[in-house]
Order: structure tokens, then sequence, then C-alpha cells
């Protein structure tokens, strides 16, 4: 028997064992929340060479951890006020994170990419006297779901962007 096959063996036997019940997917939305937040916010890891201990490998690195890069279309930054390396701030229903604007063309119009690898207790930045900041969950809101799911959507939400 190969380890995969047992694997499975294991997983159906204790599948069995389990009681089912009853799962209430989230309703579809109207939409509404995107007439005060017009943006789809993402979030996600940073780059690579921006996480955890690649940016301790190098000076600059080192300068750069804790700064929350976030990522706007130049169209929809121009339409906020926002300029390239502006402080910026990103709200949604829930709440309110800050940022630095990073302008690229590799993005929708509609939506910015937030790096969820910043919050409160990270303290590299210190030695250099870069912002703590706020932790993007929160941003997050159960009250919205995937409407193809059903789970709750917590990689993307309904934003906006304006200048700090």
């Amino acid at each position: 028997m190969t380890s995969s096959t047992f694997l499975t063996r294991v997983a159906l036997k204790n599948f069995k064992s389990l009681s089912a019940c009853d799962v209430k997917l989230g309703g579809l939305s109207d939409g509404k929340v995107h007439d005060d937040f017009p943006l789809m916010g993402m979030c996600g890891r940073a780059s690579v060479v921006h996480f955890a201990g690649v940016t301790q490998w190098t000076y600059a690195g080192k300068q750069m951890n804790g700064v929350r890069l976030v990522q706007i279309h130049p169209r929809t930054a121009e339409k906020s006020g926002v300029a390239q390396g502006d402080k910026i701030v990103i709200e949604s229903p829930r709440g309110a994170i800050t940022g630095t604007a990073t302008l690229w063309e590799g993005i929708r119009e509609d939506t910015i990419f937030i790096p969820n690898s910043f919050g409160p207790t990270q303290t590299m930045g210190d030695e250099f006297g870069l912002p703590r900041y706020e932790t993007a969950n929160t941003l997050l809101d159960d009250r919205y779901f995937d409407n193809l799911s059903g789970q709750q959507a917590y990689k993307c939400f309904a934003v906006r962007v304006r200048k700090a």
C-alpha cells in the first residue's frame, strides 16, 4: 500500500465518523457598499524580496522593512489626488489603515493591492524610525461573502483611497 492510499483510507475512515451539519452560505450582495467604497481592495503577501527575514540581508532591505507599499493604478490615483510615494488612507466599511502609494499600470483601475504582512507588532522598522501600521485585517468585514462559494471575503473587500 502506498502512503497516499493509506492517507486516503484514513481520511475516509475519519470522515465517516463526522456528523453532518447545515451550512448557511452568504447571500448575494446588493452592491450598495460600492456607492461609498468604489474600489476593490485585495490583500496578500508582499513580494518575496520584502518579506520576513529576507529583507534583513541588505542595509537597503532593512530600511524598506516597515514601509507598506499599496499598489494603485495611476489613473485611479490621479482621480483620488494621490501621487507616487504619497501617504494614503485606505478605508472600508469596517475601518481604515495607512500606507504609501506605489503607482503601477499592471493593476486594474478598480482594484488596489495591500500587503498583509504588516501590523503593530512589526518592530524591525523601529531602528530606522519607520511607521507601525494597522493590520490589513482592520478592513475585513464578516458581513460580506463571495457570491459563488459563500465563503467570507477575507482577501477582497470594498474600499476607497484618499491622500493622508
